[in-house]
């Protein structure tokens, strides 16, 4: 069996604000990587190693309210100090199988859960 990982995950944003989200994204280790060219007027990609974060630019881009995107940090402690450093508020989200999570808000206001540890593998 062919092993899957979820290679990209997008959120539409206002073009205005790209610059905060670049900003927001380089807190979790993130950093922009090329957007090929026939996407380039309307996407902006992000990525830390093989997991991207692709920037879909819209002027009214929607934000759904409770769906989120999860992600396990490398440093826990250091990312959540540098998120309060940066005036992210975070808000602490159920302890699983001993893991810490928060979620926090981005720039344009979609909900991102920031992990501690991966679930395990027998989950």
């Amino acid at each position: 069996m062919l092993a899957t990982m979820l290679q990209h995950v997008t959120f539409e944003v206002l073009s205005q604000q790209v610059d905060a989200h670049v900003a927001f994204w380089a807190l979790l280790g993130y950093e922009l990587f090329d957007t090929p060219e026939p996407l380039r007027d309307r996407a902006v990609w992000m990525r830390r190693g093989g997991s991207h974060v692709h920037l879909l630019l819209d002027e009214n881009p929607v934000v759904p309210p409770r769906a989120h995107a999860a992600f396990v940090v490398e440093d826990w402690r250091q990312t959540l100090q540098d998120l309060h450093d940066a005036g992210y508020e975070t808000r602490p989200a159920m302890r699983l199988w001993d893991c810490e999570r928060v979620y926090v808000r981005a720039p344009g206001g979609h909900r991102v859960e920031i992990m501690s540890a991966p679930p395990p593998p027998d989950l």
